[in-house]
């Protein structure tokens, strides 16, 4: 059994083992599921990875995908494309 310090840790939210001082949490980046963006827009990134994460898996045993290197270039070109096309 592992101690813990009784609190959760300031950084991830979590219970663990205290840190040293100075140490930065290793699930602190993991924890952290809302990002803002430069104009002040809050974005739950894992809401939207989730759904594009399962899309994705589906798809490369679907189509039976080997080159996963070359699918992520076409997805970050096309995905870039899109985003830059898209208006409210």
């Amino acid at each position: 059994m592992i101690p813990t310090s009784g609190i959760s840790c300031t950084q991830c939210g979590t219970m663990h083992p205290p840190l040293q001082p100075g140490q930065k949490c290793p699930l602190a980046i993991a924890s952290a599921k809302t990002k803002e963006t430069n104009n002040g827009v809050k974005v739950d990134v894992y809401d939207i990875t989730d759904t594009i994460v399962n899309i994705l898996l589906s798809q490369i045993d679907m189509k039976k995908i080997k080159d996963v290197k070359k699918l992520k270039g076409y997805i970050i070109v096309n995905m870039t494309k899109l985003l830059e096309g898209y208006n409210e």
